[in-house]
């Protein structure tokens, strides 16, 4: 993965509304609790949300929206991050653990075949105030001319990219 500039990249309009809502939410660290989540604000990015633990095993699904299965397979609750795919666990656990050990956004998109992957990972912590949660949203557009490719790209059209903010 390629580091690039939070400043160039922008977030689709999903995310950003996500973004804003964990901004505004988090306590003086800058890591809201799971608690403060108020689903009602994502609206229509609910399908594509997934709340995810870090435990002794590594990063296990707790929540898994229904939209998932278009970027991960079938995932359900329950699982290892690891039981999915390979590729999927190192992206997807990369940005978790930059996530949980910054304290902040990470977000960025991926070509996968014509399709791309538009991600976004907030920490959070839990009841005990261990920020070991990730929220996460991952959406899947697919065009090869381009047409339907989600805002991100449209505006950046980077590959590979990570950004923390």
């Amino acid at each position: 993965m390629q580091h690039v500039n939070a400043e160039n990249f922008e977030l689709n309009p999903m995310q950003a509304k996500i973004l804003d809502h964990w901004h505004e939410i988090a306590g003086e660290d800058g890591i809201p609790h799971r608690s403060d989540i108020d689903p009602g604000k994502f609206g229509c990015a609910l399908g594509h949300i997934s709340l995810v633990e870090l435990d002794d095993s590594g990063f296990r699904f707790r929540l898994a929206g229904s939209l998932l299965s278009n970027v991960f397979a079938d995932v359900d609750k329950g699982h290892l991050l690891s039981e999915i795919d390979t590729a999927v666990e190192e992206a997807g656990s990369a940005s978790m653990e930059i996530a949980l050990e910054t304290g902040r956004a990470v977000f960025g998109d991926r070509q996968i075949g014509a399709r791309w992957h538009s991600w976004l990972r907030l920490p959070l912590r839990d009841e005990t105030g261990m920020a070991r949660l990730v929220l996460c949203f991952d959406e899947i557009a697919a065009s090869p001319s381009g047409e339907n490719l989600p805002h991100i790209l449209r505006q950046a059209q980077r590959r590979h990219s990570m950004v923390a903010a």
